[in-house]
Parts: C-alpha cells; structure tokens; sequence
C-alpha cells in the first residue's frame, strides 16, 4: 500500500450530504417490507443521517418496490436524511432515490448517472485501498473505507482496520468525506473517527437492539 500517494487536486466536497458527522445505516434483510419502514424511521428519529438499501435476496423488481416504498413512507426531508440505494444505479434512478453507493468494481460513470438524475444525485463508493481512494476521489460524493473491525456481514476476513482511513486521510486531504464501515459499534466508533472519518456505517449495531436509542447512543459517541 502506497501511503505516500496524495491528492493535488483542488478540495472537494459533496453538496447534497446532510450535516456531518454521518450515521449511515446498511440496511439488513427484513420480511416484511413493510418492518424495514418501521425500523427505517425509527433509525432515523435516532439521528441516522444515510439509508442504504441493501438486499442480495431481492429480485431488482423486490429492490425498486422496497425502494419506492421507503421513498414514499419515510419524512426523508424532516429529517434531513438520505436515501441510497447499493449497487443499482438504474433502479436508484428510477425509484427517485438520493443516489447510489457503487462497489469498488463497478464501471458504472457517475457524470453520467448525474447528468440523469440531476448534479445532487449522490455516488457514493467503497474502496479497500488509498489507491482505489485516489482513484475515485474526483468522481463520487463520499468514500466507504472497510473494513474497520470484524464483522458479520464479512466472516472470515481481516479487517483492514482504522490505520488504512488515517492513511487515506493522509492521501486525500481534509475535505473530502471519509464514512468508515466493518463491524462499528459504539464501543469502538471513537478510534473511525481518531483516524480521520467524517462518518460511520453500521449495520448490526443498530439492527439488533432498540434502533432510534442506539443510533442516538452512536450519535453521542461521534460528535465526543
């Protein structure tokens, strides 16, 4: 890993995030549908500031009606929130979604995703590596760095660890935002952003227990 590659390019940030610091919540699998809505608003009254869809179950007609659904059913505005839909930049589209967040391999164009759906559609990115960061940095709204810390919905895999968000900070800069992601949770939200995020990720931390007291729990522990 190339810690020494930087940036040189102008500061750039994102004009259409909510207000940092950023509580992205990947959503898990819920049947029924309309049980993700419940735990969808209550995330958000915890002060969750990102929704990202996220079902490899689903068919892509499932995934745009869940989509439609949250679009339709959550007071995104209320809570200056956003909704992002994983991977389908097309279905993101099409259900009026705020964007879309992109894995590391995908060959989708985001000028022309924005040019599409409008300059303030979000693409939003996962990278694994301060060169992928660098790669990336001039074309998406914010990078997802994992993994953090061991995680479930990675088994097995080492977890690269806050050191690689620090050295892609380092690489990057100061203004772009960095959303660290992998098995967060409040007891260990604090060393993400020790590393430089200006965000977290989380999935089972807010899935398993009571949603709107634990992202408010995580709130706290971010904004310490």
């Amino acid at each position: 890993r190339k810690a020494s590659l930087r940036y040189e390019g102008p500061p750039r940030m994102a004009l259409n995030l909510p207000q940092k610091p950023y509580l992205v919540y990947l959503t898990p699998i819920v049947r029924p549908h309309a049980r993700l809505i419940e735990i969808v608003g209550n995330a958000l009254e915890g002060g969750v500031s990102i929704v990202q869809l996220r079902d490899k179950e689903a068919s892509k007609d499932e995934f745009f009606e869940v989509a439609e659904m949250l679009r339709q059913a959550v007071p995104w505005d209320s809570h200056d929130a956003k909704l992002v839909l994983n991977t389908y930049a097309d279905i993101a589209i099409d259900a009026r979604a705020h964007g879309v967040h992109l894995p590391e391999l995908a060959r989708d164009d985001p000028a022309l995703l924005k040019s599409r759906a409008g300059s303030e559609f979000l693409v939003g990115r996962s990278v694994h590596s301060v060169e992928a960061a660098l790669r990336f940095l001039d074309s998406a709204d914010y990078l997802q760095v994992g993994t953090m810390f061991p995680s479930n919905s990675h088994p097995g895999k080492t977890p690269e660890g806050p050191k690689l968000l620090k050295e892609i900070r380092a690489a990057v800069g100061d203004s772009f935002n960095l959303i660290g992601v992998g098995g967060i949770e409040k007891s260990n939200v604090t060393q993400v952003f020790d590393a430089g995020a200006s965000g977290a990720a989380v999935i089972s931390a807010i899935s398993r227990d009571n949603p709107k007291h634990t992202a408010r729990l995580l709130m706290e522990a971010m904004r310490s």
